[in-house]
């Protein structure tokens, strides 16, 4: 039986894939990472259906969402605002993880006041810390962006991505790992299959999450009103920016807790990364 049931949200004429589980107040509204989609979700979202209902979509240009033209960073913000709005969610928390953790964060220090709270797993980049490559195409063709082919090549090529994963981070739940991958990719109207996200998205996505501009910065809470859990991976993107983050836990609104784990802590410590999440969802209740 699958986890989710699935439903399309219309934002600005892309059709984005949205999928529901379980019920309960408050609603959990998760947004995964770049390069992700919803499957990404597959570890934690069983571990919550039982007391929330839980909403995770593919972000537009993500998974099984159409790709839009416009790649910015109000426009992540708006894919927020038109799923709630299409399905009429009330005060939902907002979890995210890494790009889609900096999503949550940004879309709370804005103000939209949707959320009544958010929950950033290791969320990032920041303006000290971790620095990615310079973006190159070549780089991202070489991770797989860009692919089309058959589906026996997809196959091939998701076994031996699959056991080059097992072999590399053998902690990762494989099934988590298998169905993410594999909802990375589309059929095309051709019978081919093509990777997404599409190099046209890329080459604006990956310059975006790069620029200076969009990294988060502690002064970004001055503007964030609303409770905010920040869970923090000790080998992730956020343990790379340094313990400077522990002086947020001196906000009122704001609590820091790490556990061990890389950047997927979310895969590899998912009844830690859910306890935190219910306990602080049934705070706003």
């Amino acid at each position: 039986m699958s986890l989710w049931s699935d439903l399309t949200v219309e934002h600005k004429g892309t059709k984005l894939a949205v999928s529901s589980s379980g019920e309960g107040e408050p609603t959990l509204l998760l947004l995964h990472g770049g390069g992700d989609n919803l499957a990404a979700w597959n570890s934690v979202a069983p571990l919550l259906a039982a007391n929330f209902r839980i909403i995770a979509y593919d972000a537009a240009g993500h998974g099984q969402s159409e790709t839009p033209d416009d790649v910015s960073v109000e426009d992540f913000l708006d894919q927020i605002d038109s799923v709630a709005r299409a399905l009429k969610l009330r005060r939902p928390v907002l979890v995210g993880h890494s790009w889609g953790g900096a999503t949550a964060l940004r879309h709370a220090a804005s103000e939209r006041d949707l959320s009544s709270g958010v929950v950033a797993i290791d969320p990032g980049l920041w303006e000290r810390g971790m620095e990615l490559p310079p973006f190159d195409q070549a780089l991202i063709e070489a991770r797989g962006y860009g692919w089309t082919g058959t589906r026996a090549e997809l196959d091939e090529k998701v076994a031996a991505w699959l056991m080059k994963a097992e072999a590399e981070a053998p902690e990762e739940p494989f099934d988590v790992v298998e169905a993410a991958f594999r909802r990375s990719y589309e059929a095309t109207p051709n019978g081919l299959w093509h990777r997404k996200p599409e190099m046209r998205y890329m080459l604006k996505f990956g310059p975006l999450v790069r620029a200076q501009s969009t990294r988060l910065s502690l002064g970004l809470f001055d503007t964030v009103e609303c409770p905010v859990s920040l869970i923090c991976a000790r080998e992730g993107i956020v343990g790379a920016a340094g313990r400077q983050l522990d002086r947020l836990a001196a906000r009122p609104n704001v609590s820091v807790s790490w556990l061990p784990g890389g950047h997927y802590v979310h895969w590899t410590n998912a009844e830690d990364v859910a306890a935190s999440i219910r306990q602080f969802a049934h705070k706003l209740r």
